[in-house]
């Protein structure tokens, strides 16, 4: 069910759930594992994610960002290089030009417009 937030305003999507802004990040990554646990339905083996997981505990950071893209659906990337793959190529490569920040904002703002969207 798509989460009707307003994705212009990132006081309102920092601002959903207020108790939010006073958790550290180690709480964050807490939240959204719970989250992927119960959806996935092992919320209550935790030893057992932990021992699934154990191969993962030494990726880089960049390391768990490609393995986040890796995981997404095949039709996701079927879309980004479809018949206008040159084109497309092109638009992206100016983003490497952005300052991580902007990126990450651009990234949250996509996040929330999809899951806004999402059926």
């Amino acid at each position: 069910m798509a989460r009707e937030t307003d994705c212009t305003d990132p006081n309102t999507v920092t601002g959903v759930f207020p108790c939010l802004k006073c958790t550290s990040i180690q709480q964050l990554y807490i939240i959204l594992l719970g989250m992927f646990m119960v959806a996935n339905q092992t919320d209550d083996d935790i030893p057992a994610v932990e021992a699934a997981a154990a191969p993962f505990k030494s990726l880089s950071q960049r390391e768990f960002l490609q393995g986040l893209i890796s995981a997404l659906p095949q039709e996701w990337f079927d879309q980004l290089f479809d018949a206008d793959a040159d084109l497309m190529r092109q638009e992206l490569a100016c983003l490497t030009c952005y300052p991580s920040a902007t990126l990450r904002a651009m990234f949250l703002q996509q996040w929330c417009l999809y899951w806004n969207t999402a059926p």
